[in-house]
């Protein structure tokens, strides 16, 4: 028996040449460290296992920081769900998404930010909407008496007559800006908020994308796709998430 153990021992630790680049590895590591290539199952056999999935397949398919992830998964091993913070997660959110090549969670990561975005909005106009009202009614007043859509003393049509209008509409107008920075201040809690939960369960959601892809695909990560997921995430909000809140605001007022 003894034997047989070192005998194992032995062809663990044992150094072969990968057939894809011909660099050296260690039948125990599961994969070659120069081209990330996996290497034969049956190279070793007595490899520890992660929620029946070979630890060595875990590091292949995470790639960057591969450590950090494996001994958390091994700490929660045969956990759904845990609880784990995620710096980088938390920071980078989409582009995170999109660096683990997760694009089906990037996707719905977008889906649920329009809803918050609209949700926390209506909330913020809600509250303060009392407040708004005889504000947007005085905007609305001047503009009707001197028929522009701008507020300026240079108006040829100025007079007199609308000065007092003109004067209120001007406060009016300030007032409405500084409300709308308290509404965005609501929303950029409630997003934070978001953030941190996504920052706490982040490590879980890939977990769950790595069982159901590892058999399936190598992973890894992409710096590209990190880049172009953040220029993309900003497009889609100046597209489609400024001009809803704005319409929503229209809608109200």
């Amino acid at each position: 028996l003894e034997k047989k153990r070192k005998g194992q021992k032995w062809m663990d630790n044992l150094e072969k040449k990968c057939e894809h680049c011909g660099a050296t590895y260690i039948v125990s590591d599961g994969y070659c460290k120069q081209c990330w290539k996996r290497i034969p199952t049956t190279a070793s056999p007595k490899e520890a296992l992660l929620d029946g999935v070979k630890k060595a397949d875990w590091h292949f398919f995470i790639d960057k920081n591969a450590s950090r992830y494996v001994d958390i998964y091994t700490k929660n091993e045969g956990k759904k769900f845990f609880v784990n913070w995620n710096w980088a997660a938390f920071f980078f959110g989409f582009n995170w998404l999109c660096y683990r090549k997760m694009y089906k969670f990037a996707c719905l990561y977008i889906i649920v930010d329009l809803i918050l975005a609209i949700v926390l909005t209506s909330i913020g106009v809600g509250i303060y909407a009392p407040k708004l009202q005889p504000h947007y009614q005085n905007v609305a007043a001047y503009e009707e008496a001197v028929g522009v859509d701008t507020l300026t003393k240079l108006n040829p049509v100025y007079s007199a007559e609308t000065s007092v209008l003109l004067d209120k509409a001007l406060d009016s107008q300030k007032e409405i800006e500084r409300i709308a920075l308290k509404i965005g201040g609501i929303s950029s809690i409630g997003m934070l908020l978001c953030g941190i939960s996504f920052g706490i369960f982040a490590d879980s959601i890939y977990k769950i994308h790595i069982l159901k892809n590892i058999k399936f695909t190598d992973g890894g990560t992409s710096i590209l796709a990190f880049f172009v997921g953040g220029f993309a995430y900003r497009t889609i909000s100046s597209l489609l998430i400024s001009p809803l809140i704005s319409l929503l605001m229209d809608m109200v007022f």
